[in-house]
Parts: structure tokens; sequence; C-alpha cells
């Protein structure tokens, strides 16, 4: 067991910064409710979920646009590719910064995992 004591370290300590947002943000303060994610985001993304299955990313890598229709690529896909490009994110293409317009057009959304 002694030797165990003398063996060199090999491990060095990491020191963690975390990044602070800028003071100012247009989301300091505001809750998620407050910044637009209240119910009515949540039933339209999972409307926009529902019509939109597959993230857009993951389609383009595998060939496609990312604008198929759900039955298109399912068509295309087997079964595990299927599941491993859910989408389970709609994002916004261009931040909306507090712009309501943007935040709602729909043209601004994709579906992404």
């Amino acid at each position: 067991m002694g030797k165990l004591n003398k063996m060199p370290k090999r491990m060095h300590s990491v020191t963690v910064k975390l990044v602070q947002q800028a003071s100012d943000s247009w989301r300091e303060g505001k809750t998620a409710h407050q910044r637009g994610y209240g119910h009515k985001w949540w039933v339209y993304r999972t409307g926009y979920l529902q019509s939109h299955r597959y993230c857009r990313y993951c389609l383009q890598g595998l060939g496609m646009t990312g604008m198929e229709s759900n039955c298109e690529v399912e068509m295309k896909l087997d079964a595990l590719a299927l599941l491993s490009c859910m989408a389970t994110v709609v994002d916004h293409i261009r931040p909306h910064r507090g712009d309501m317009n943007l935040f709602w057009q729909h043209s601004n959304h994709q579906p992404l995992c």
C-alpha cells in the first residue's frame, strides 16, 4: 500500500469558467413564458413536430434536402435511421431577440434533434 502514495499525479485540476449573459440581453430578467415560450408555444411546437418529425440537419447529412414530407422520409430510410433523426426541438432559424412577429413566423422554424 505504501507504493500507491508515491505514484505521481496524472490528473491536472481544471478551472471552470462560467459564461455570463451580457447585461443588455433582451432575455435578462424575463421568464420563459415572458419570452414567448408559454402554453401557446408548446401547443404550436407539438403540432409542428408532428408535421415535421425529422431533424433537418440529420436529413441533409443523409443526402436529403430536409424539406421532404414525413412519408417521403419514412419510405427512404430504415427504422434505425428514422429513430436517430427524430426531431425534438423547434429552432428559430434567425434569432428573434424578442420580436414576436419573427418568433411566430412559420418559415423561421426548423425541426432539430
